[in-house]
């Protein structure tokens, strides 16, 4: 077989036609595309990074100086991960680190209060394995029909390669 004024043979020329035919470039991307909805619907599940910083500073007129003091500032940092899991629980874990001055006004003096924070918590919904049923019998048939998806792709490809090998 002679293509573009190269001597191909018969199985060089058929990879050529399956490397150039559009049909089977778009099926591979639809295989690949058929677990996206499975991945949306684990994703509720992947660890959770949270991290955090806010600074503030109040002060205050004379006539609150009693109750308030002149002025307060704060700084917090804080970082923490949690991870879901599809039986209810969420396991989380962090820690906190606050800051506080306060310039009391009527005293020359300021106060600092510093208070660092390690924090674990574990919590369980108490309905999500009689509820999680429904939550559970979505995820299977979301993976049935990936499965499907997948095999009818991989069926189609299979049909277009036939097509041009007795072309």
């Amino acid at each position: 077989i002679v293509i573009d004024g190269k001597h191909l043979t018969i199985n060089q020329a058929i990879q050529k036609a399956l490397e150039l035919n559009p049909d089977i470039y778009v099926e591979k991307f639809n295989i690949m595309m058929t677990d996206t909805n499975n991945e949306k619907f684990d994703s509720q599940y992947s660890p959770i990074l949270n991290l955090g910083l806010s600074r503030s500073m109040n002060e205050y007129p004379e006539l609150l100086y009693s109750i308030n003091g002149k002025k307060v500032e704060s700084t917090k940092i804080e970082t923490s991960l949690a991870k879901h899991f599809s039986s209810g629980t969420t396991i989380a874990g962090g820690i906190s680190h606050s800051e506080v001055t306060l310039d009391p006004g009527t005293t020359p003096r300021k106060f600092d209060v510093t208070n660092p924070v390690v924090f674990l918590s574990v919590e369980q919904e108490l309905l999500k394995n009689a509820f999680g049923y429904s939550e559970r019998k979505q995820k299977d048939l979301i993976k049935n029909v990936s499965d499907a998806q997948k095999e009818a792709r991989t069926f189609s490809i299979s049909m277009i390669t036939l097509g041009i090998i007795v072309d």
